[in-house]
């Protein structure tokens, strides 16, 4: 398969607080805060896995603490969703929404900055 990526993934495994903001067409797939676990990062985006199943257009409010101990929160939709452990949860992945210089400034620091033992 070719890689659609345009930034580097980094593997990070850290616990994810997602809001839905949008849903689009389909009815919200879940209200108030729905916690979640990440699988990799980079600069575009994150893939997670989650227990909700969230339709692909879903515009999300995300945030986590960084590797630096700074709380990260960013603006993302839903790009692709993938069933796995026979629908008891889902692998999404997640493309930024144009983040302000700021949160790409966190974000840099997340991904190149020292790593805490803590998530």
């Amino acid at each position: 398969m070719d890689e659609k990526r345009k930034e580097k993934r980094v593997l990070d495994e850290r616990k994810l607080n997602l809001q839905v903001i949008d849903s689009g067409k389909e009815a919200p797939a879940f209200e108030g805060t729905l916690n979640a676990l990440t699988m990799d990062i980079s600069m575009g985006g994150l893939r997670f896995i989650s227990h909700v199943d969230l339709p692909v257009g879903t515009l999300l409010k995300i945030g986590f603490s960084s590797k630096t101990r700074k709380s990260i929160m960013v603006m993302g939709r839903v790009r692709w969703r993938r069933v796995i452990f026979d629908g008891e949860a889902f692998e999404i992945g997640i493309e930024f929404e144009e983040p302000a210089p700021e949160k790409i400034v966190l974000l840099l620091e997340h991904l190149y900055g020292k790593n805490s033992t803590s998530s």
